[in-house]
C-alpha cells in the first residue's frame, strides 16, 4: 500500500535539512525532516512516536552533524579518494585496509564542531536526558529501509554516561561508517557512498527486565501471516547478536500462541554502573519463561500494529522491543529486505499469480485497516478451503494481499489446490472466477488415475450434498424474494 503522506514529508523534510539551524531533531522533529536528515532508524522511530507508540524520550543528530564534521575536519578529499578507489574485488587488499584505518583514525580524532555540540547539549538538556544513561546508535540515510537494513553493520553504544562519552560515541557511529565490512556491504548492495549518510539516535536507556526482537512474519522460512518473538532476560543485544539461546515464541494472527520453545538462555547483558553493557552467565532463574503468556500476546498485538502502522500491513517489520516490567517500549523497527518464498513445493519453481478475481465483487472498496485485519484473522481462505475440500492447508501461506489498498487473491495457490484436492484444472477454476486470469503449469495429464485420482474423486462426491444444499438455499431466498415481490424479480 502507497505512503503518500509520509512521500510528501520527506521531501519537505530535504528543505528543512537545507535550511534548518537546528542539529538535533527530537522524534516529532525527525518525522517531519524526512529520512534524509534522520536516517532510517531515527525517521521510523518519529514516524512510531507519532502514531502513538512507546518511544523512549530522545531523539536524533541530524545528518548535516556529519556533513559539518566532516567540512570542519577536511576529510571530503581523504572520503572521496576511498569512494572512487575501493571496489568489491580489491576490498580485502592491505593497502585499501589501511586507507581505511586511516580514516577511521582520522574521524576519532576529529572535532565536533562546537555550534553542533552546544545545539546537541541544550536539546538534550531540555529532553531530561542529559544526565541520564543513553543509548547512541548510527541511523544512516539508507539505513533500515526496504533496500538494504545494514543490520549490525554500524555501530551501537549502550549505557553511554556523561556528555563527552556522548560525544565520542557520535563519533563512533561515524567511524563505523568505514568499516571494511560496512563498505563491502554498501558494494555488494550497489549503494553509493554518497547516499549512506549517518545520523545518530540518542534515546534514554530503558531499565530491561527482558527484551528482544519480534518478526511480522517467519524470516527463516518465509511463512506469513505468523508472528515470531525472540525473547532474553535483561537488554536486547544479547539476542540481537545471538549470543544466546532465548525464548522463541510463535502466534496466529488472532494473537493465540501456536507453539513456545523455552531456551537456554546461557546468560543476558546488563548495564554497567559506570557506563557500557556487559554480559553476565545466568543462574537458575534462566530456566523460566521471560514473557507470561499475557504479555507474548500484548506484544504480539503491539508488533501487528507496528506492521499495520510502518509497513502499511504488507511489509513486514523487524521490531526490537524492551519490557521494563509493566510497559512494552519499541526502541528500532525495520522493513524485512529479504524473505524467502514461502508455497506448495510443487509449483515454487513458478510465479505467484495476484487477481482480484471475485474480489473486485465482495470487497470492491479500499481495505481500512480493520477491516484488512479482519481478512487476515479470519483465515477465511485457508479455514474454509481445508474445511470443503478436506485437506490439509500449511499455515503462513499467503493467499490474500492488498495492492494500492485493494483484496487481492493469490491464484498459483486457489489453482494448486483446487487441482491437487479436486483434479479441477487451472483453466476450469478461472472460468468459474471470471476467466481472465494466467494458469500454473500442471504436468500431470490424467487428473483422477490412480490412488490419488480415486481420492480426488471421493472428495467431489463428499462436496455434492453440500452443493445441492447451497442450491436449494438459493433457490428458497429467490422464491421468498418472489412472493414478496409479485414475481417482479
Amino acid at each position: 500500500m502507497e505512503r503518500q503522506p509520509d512521500e510528501k514529508i520527506i521531501n519537505g523534510g530535504e528543505d528543512m535539512d537545507k535550511n534548518c539551524g537546528e542539529f538535533f531533531l527530537n522524534w516529532t522533529d525527525a518525522f517531519q525532516a524526512g529520512v534524509e536528515a534522520a536516517g532510517g532508524k531515527g525517521w521510523n522511530l518519529g514516524r512510531l512516536e507519532r502514531y502513538g507508540f512507546n518511544v523512549p524520550a530522545g531523539g536524533c543528530l541530524a545528518s548535516k552533524a556529519y556533513r559539518s564534521f566532516i567540512e570542519g575536519n577536511n576529510l571530503i578529499e581523504d572520503i572521496g579518494k576511498i569512494s572512487r578507489s575501493v571496489t568489491t574485488g580489491n576490498i580485502g587488499d592491505k593497502k585499501i585496509e589501511q586507507k581505511l584505518f586511516l580514516l577511521r583514525e582520522k574521524i576519532k580524532a576529529g572535532r565536533i564542531p562546537s555550534n553542533v555540540r552546544d545545539d546537541l547539549e541544550e536539546k538534550l538538556r531540555a529532553a531530561g536526558i542529559l544526565g541520564k544513561p543513553v543509548a547512541v546508535r548510527s541511523s544512516a540515510t539508507a539505513e533500515d529501509s526496504g533496500k538494504a537494513s545494514f543490520a549490525g553493520v554500524h555501530e551501537s553504544f549502550l549505557n553511554v554516561r556523561g556528555f563527552g562519552n556522548i560525544l565520542s560515541a557520535v563519533k563512533g557511529c561515524y567511524v563505523s561508517l568505514w568499516t571494511p565490512r560496512a563498505v563491502a556491504y554498501r558494494r555488494k548492495m550497489d549503494v553509493k557512498d554518497d547516499e549512506v549518510i549517518p545520523a545518530v539516535v540518542i534515546m534514554e536507556m530503558v531499565e530491561a527486565e527482558a527484551a528482544g526482537v519480534g518478526f511480522t512474519c517467519d524470516p527463516g522460512t518465509g511463512q506469513e501471516f505468523i508472528l515470531v518473538i525472540s525473547a532474553n532476560y535483561g537488554l536486547g543485544e544479547s539476542v540481537v547478536g545471538g549470543a544466546v539461546e532465548p525464548d522463541e515464541y510463535r502466534m496466529n494472527l488472532a494473537f493465540e500462541i501456536t507453539q513456545k520453545r523455552i531456551g537456554r538462555k546461557e546468560g543476558k547483558t546488563i548495564a554497567k554502573k559506570d557506563g557500557g553493557t556487559e554480559f553476565v552467565q545466568s543462574a537458575g532463574s534462566a530456566a523460566g519463561q521471560v514473557l507470561s503468556d499475557e504479555n507474548i500476546s500484548r506484544l504480539g498485538m503491539l508488533i501487528q500494529r507496528v506492521f499495520d502502522s510502518l509497513g502499511g500491513s504488507e511489509r513486514h517489520q523487524d521490531v526490537e522491543w524492551v519490557f521494563n516490567g509493566k510497559d512494552f517500549e519499541i526502541v528500532q523497527a525495520r522493513p524485512v529486505t529479504a524473505l524467502p518464498r514461502y508455497t506448495f513445493d510443487e509449483i515454487k519453481n513458478q510465479p505467484d499469480i495476484w487477481s482480484n478475481a471475485q474480489a473486485r465483487d465482495t470487497a470492491p472498496m479500499v481495505m481500512s485497516t480493520l477491516n484488512w485485519s479482519w481478512y487476515k484473522l479470519s483465515e477465511k481462505f485457508r479455514e474454509n478451503t481445508t474445511d470443503v475440500l478436506d485437506c490439509e492447508i500449511p499455515p503462513g501461506l499467503r493467499y490474500i494481499r492488498l495492492y494500492q489498498g485493494r483484496l487481492y487473491l493469490n491464484m498459483s495457490m486457489q489453482q494448486w489446490i483446487f487441482y491437487d484436492n479436486l483434479g479441477i484444472t487451472p483453466r476450469q477454476l478461472n472460468e468459474a472466477m471470471g476467466g481472465h486470469q494466467p494458469e500454473i503449469e500442471i504436468n500431470e495429464k490424467k487428473p483422477y488415475r490412480g490412488i490419488k485420482g480415486i481420492k480426488r474423486l471421493g472428495r467431489l462426491v463428499k462436496l455434492i450434498p453440500r452443493g445441492l444444499k447451497t442450491i436449494k438455499g438459493a433457490q428458497k431466498s429467490f422464491d421468498r424474494v418472489n412472493s414478496y415481490t409479485g414475481g417482479g424479480c
